[in-house]
């Protein structure tokens, strides 16, 4: 039984709420690096509720390749203070104070995620998506709400522990089938094969499952 459906029937009128949540606090929070307009935007991702944007304290920390990388950071008075980074090689994040570009080191393997079951839900470059996540360990199935029916999509989302919706590709009644106020349920206004890995590593640490 997927966590989707677990959940479902034990909080069938209410919103899943974590308990004692790690990442759920008034100033640390979890999110993604973007360069826009001139300068680096922290998109805070740690709730499902709301999602802000922040610019960056100090944005001379930043290694230049770093857009759409996963971060952490303490916000304050509207403001974010990186205090870590997470690639998507390796196993271990990186201080603040460590500045290496991506692209000017040797190709890496990518971070074991572990095997959990992501569901992708959109009509674009789902071949794509889903081989970048099973370089990651996960296990994943695609949904084209396009092509495929409502009810081959239940069948999904009740196998799914995690689940990525780009909103841009999706028709609105694909809500009907997903509760957007989930924790475990994350979505895209935009998508590339390295938000889609952004977006679950942030979403599995969100859930608290890695």
């Amino acid at each position: 039984m997927g966590l989707l459906s677990h959940l479902s029937k034990k909080h069938a009128n209410n919103p899943y709420i974590l308990r004692n949540p790690r990442y759920f606090q008034d100033m640390e929070r979890l999110g993604y690096l973007a360069f826009e307009d001139g300068e680096w935007i922290f998109t805070d991702l740690t709730t499902t509720a709301e999602i802000n944007c922040f610019p960056v304290k100090d944005p001379s920390i930043i290694p230049p390749d770093s857009t759409d990388l996963p971060a952490r950071a303490r916000v304050q008075v509207g403001v974010a203070e990186i205090t870590r980074f997470y690639s998507w090689y390796g196993s271990t994040p990186t201080s603040n104070n460590k500045k290496e570009n991506r692209k000017d080191s040797k190709p890496k393997k990518y971070k074991s995620f572990g095997n959990f079951k992501i569901l992708i839900v959109g009509s674009r470059q789902m071949n794509d998506y889903m081989s970048r996540l099973e370089k990651h360990g996960c296990l994943v199935e695609v949904h084209n709400p396009y092509e495929d029916g409502f009810e081959l999509l239940k069948g999904r989302v009740g196998r799914a522990e995690i689940i990525l919706v780009c909103e841009r590709h999706v028709p609105h009644n694909v809500w009907d089938y997903i509760d957007r106020r989930q924790p475990y349920v994350s979505v895209l206004k935009k998508d590339s094969a390295d938000l889609i890995s952004t977006y679950t590593y942030l979403t599995l640490q969100r859930c608290e499952l890695i």
